[in-house]
């Protein structure tokens, strides 16, 4: 067994996770939430929970699941076993294990996610806080029938009854339990919710505006051509394009690494990489700067690119986006960059389609004939280009003022730009190590398109069975209470009945956490494509 360094809260040793548990001590149930937590999760490869040391080991793909991750699904299975508190205190969760000697320190704080617990705060979820409020307003009532109907039959059994029929405590925890099932699914899946209240009105968004071509295209660019200027070598070019790919989210940069490893050329080494939400990237190699942007970029340097305009509007023509690259504040060369939008691209459009959202926009910095090539393939009529940030935030508000209901959709190359609060947040990344803001409501972190149809269809399948459970309870527990008044049963049968009702609207509520698996297959699969990165 190898044990996993502890560095600022991260584990060091790749694909392996090794942590200690207090609680799992003599605990066999809690060892097997654990493993049936994580084994569902997209990623992992073996759990082992030992119940008398209180040691679990994790092995896991690290392409497909972070430890971020990991540990939230721990800390549910944690708190799901122990669910009479709202979260496990520091002091009496989870401690790793630092060569071979425990840390004391407090890995997992309360999440902010709604998976992280049964409770939710009441302040960020509608629908709770209506329910409590709901309680409030006829828990009086409920009293007084009561009094009222023991004070005509004598019966204390009967009154009782009625009480508890009467009240809404079974119907209250459906919306948690259904919303919590399906945040834990939406987790398994390489999806986080940061806003619990966002998983509720996801259902009415009808209007996608995608940020970015850079969000559709993706890991779609490649190097088509390479034009340098003067004396200098189209490797040399390349040698200092490449220099900027150091596992980051800017596709410009992974193409350009892509090409060099194609051409076997090995990259320059660079620091003080920093890359702009437009593209335009800045870094350090022998002590001179390195820009690589479009042509309006480098003339806001005053970096002359004239020599390259018929070669740009070839470019431009063949579909292709020119990118100029710098070094020492002088310009070196051209590069043109080919994308494919990909079959699963072009899928994950008709797939929001399915969902009934037929109004979508891509707002860019990129030139129109760029945008409107991949509108048209995609088959979207709303489209514009050449924005800056202040134009996309202005349109967002016409929008907004229309009185349509927004998800802007981003990648970690504009993250922190757009809070401007449009209705729903996503964020779509291609790797776990990327740092986002909180505001986001949804972190995509498994790099797929076609988690934004599963996130709306699982919504939507969400709130059916919330609705189900909210007529059943109230229609079964409704006929008891009559034949409980008509004295068709007892007061002993009729809290059995009650029983029995919670029973079934409780199993159902947890019905969201398995949709992807079996309830996909039958009734959604047009929307949904089940895939091994899923």
């Amino acid at each position: 067994m190898y044990y996993a360094n502890y560095e600022e809260n991260m584990f060091v040793l790749p694909g392996r996770l090794r942590i200690y548990i207090k609680g799992l001590n003599g605990n066999s149930k809690l060892a097997e939430n654990i493993i049936r937590g994580l084994l569902i999760a997209n990623g992992i490869k073996k759990v082992l929970a030992n119940q008398y040391t209180g040691k679990v080991l994790v092995t896991f793909n690290e392409e497909c699941i972070n430890i971020l991750n990991i540990k939230k699904l721990i800390f549910d299975a944690v708190t799901r076993n122990e669910h009479d508190e709202a979260y496990l205190p520091a002091e009496k969760g989870i401690t790793a294990l630092k060569q071979r000697k425990l840390t004391t320190a407090a890995l997992l704080e309360k999440p902010k996610y709604m998976a992280g617990s049964i409770f939710f705060p009441k302040s960020k979820s509608h629908q709770i806080q209506n329910n409590t409020n709901l309680i409030y307003k006829i828990a009086p009532l409920i009293f007084t029938v009561a009094s009222i109907y023991f004070a005509i039959s004598g019966k204390f059994l009967a009154a009782l009854s009625v009480i508890v029929l009467i009240s809404t405590y079974t119907i209250y925890p459906i919306s948690l339990l259904s919303l919590r099932a399906a945040a834990r699914n939406a987790l398994s899946r390489g999806i986080t919710i940061n806003n619990p209240a966002a998983l509720e009105i996801v259902k009415n968004v009808d209007t996608i505006v995608f940020e970015n071509i850079d969000v559709l295209v993706r890991d779609n660019y490649s190097v088509s051509k390479i034009i340098p200027t003067g004396v200098v070598s189209e490797k040399r070019v390349l040698m200092l394009a490449a220099a900027c790919a150091n596992k980051n989210e800017n596709p410009m940069a992974a193409a350009f690494l892509k090409e060099a490893v194609i051409r076997n050329i090995n990259p320059l080494s660079a620091s003080n990489i920093h890359f702009s939400s437009h593209n335009e990237i800045s870094f350090i190699v022998n002590g001179k700067e390195v820009i690589i942007g479009n042509k309006n970029q480098f003339e806001a340097r005053d970096i002359f690119t004239g020599s390259h305009f018929e070669d740009e509007k070839k470019m431009l023509n063949l579909g292709q986006y020119p990118v100029y690259v710098a070094y020492d504040n002088k310009n070196i060369g051209i590069i043109g960059l080919q994308f494919d939008l990909g079959q699963r691209c072009i899928s994950a459009i008709e797939a929001i389609r399915e969902t009934g959202i037929e109004h979508i926009e891509i707002f860019s910095h990129h030139e129109e004939i760029m945008v409107r090539n991949i509108a048209y393939e995609l088959g979207i009529e709303h489209y514009y280009a050449n924005l800056q940030f202040e134009e996309k935030k202005a349109r967002i508000s016409n929008l907004k003022k229309q009185g349509r209901f927004i998800a802007l959709i981003c990648d970690a190359i504009s993250n922190g730009e757009h809070n401007h609060s449009p209705a729903i947040g996503m964020v779509i990344l291609n790797s776990d190590g990327i740092s986002v803001d909180n505001y986001w409501d949804y972190v995509i972190t498994n790099g797929d398109l076609n988690s934004i149809s599963k996130i709306i269809t699982l919504e939507k399948y969400t709130s059916e069975v919330i609705m189900q459970n909210y007529i059943f309870s109230l229609g079964f527990d409704t006929i008891t209470l009559l034949l409980l008044l008509t004295n068709s049963i007892t007061p002993y049968w009729a809290l059995v009945y009650k029983l029995v009702s919670s029973v079934i609207v409780i199993v159902n509520a947890n019905k969201p956490e398995k949709f992807m698996h079996k309830q996909v297959k039958s009734k959604y699969m047009h929307l949904i494509e089940l895939g091994d990165n899923i």
